[in-house]
């Protein structure tokens, strides 16, 4: 099942709801985020595009 798109507008209270049921370490949704307003990582549109971008980050495969 494909994940709604959020706005990056959303992407805080996506991430606040990912570490809520730890899906997501509080520290990393604040380097997300931190990426997000610089510009760097602005394909971040799922709860799916912010899987993959920790599985990325810590060098693991993601399957969605």
């Amino acid at each position: 099942m494909a994940q709604p798109e959020i706005k990056n507008s959303a992407l805080p209270e996506l991430l606040e709801k990912m570490v809520a049921a730890r899906q997501l370490s509080a520290p990393d949704a604040q380097s997300l985020a931190r990426l997000v307003r610089g510009g760097s990582s602005a394909l971040i549109r799922s709860e799916e595009d912010v899987l993959r971008w920790l599985a990325k980050e810590y060098g693991v495969p993601f399957n969605s």
